[in-house]
């Protein structure tokens, strides 16, 4: 039994493509203007998801970022936490459990907190 919890590391996973505040703007046809973007949604530019980054999808690049760059056994992860909106790419799944197991991480326990319900921990 370990003595010892912790975080073995954290990553993110940020798609590539972008959208900026004036093509916002843009695409509002003038009914935003690009300083009211930027002032009252806050942002110059944002990420805009690839077809296939759905929620679970990026959490699952985030993990396999997160394990190369520190290199990390994925059998030693004890606890997955998944923290995010949630985003039904498959039916019925809970994220933490799905990131877990495409990574290769086949511990029994993972944390899940989102705003929906109070964090469970599964077994």
């Amino acid at each position: 039994m370990r003595k010892h919890v912790g975080i073995a590391g954290v990553s993110v996973y940020i798609p590539d493509k972008f959208i900026t505040a004036k093509e916002v703007s843009e695409a509002t046809g003038g009914v935003w203007t690009e300083e009211a973007v930027i002032e009252k949604l806050g942002f110059y530019k944002k990420p805009i998801p690839k077809e296939d980054d759905g929620t679970q999808e990026m959490g699952v690049k985030a993990a396999l970022n997160c394990i190369k760059e520190y290199n990390i056994d994925p059998m030693e992860i004890d606890v997955v936490i998944s923290i995010g909106e949630e985003w039904k790419e498959y039916p019925l799944t809970t994220s933490a459990i799905y990131i877990q197991e495409k990574i290769g991480a086949k511990m029994p326990m993972d944390l899940i907190c989102n705003k929906d319900a109070a964090p469970a921990l599964l077994q």
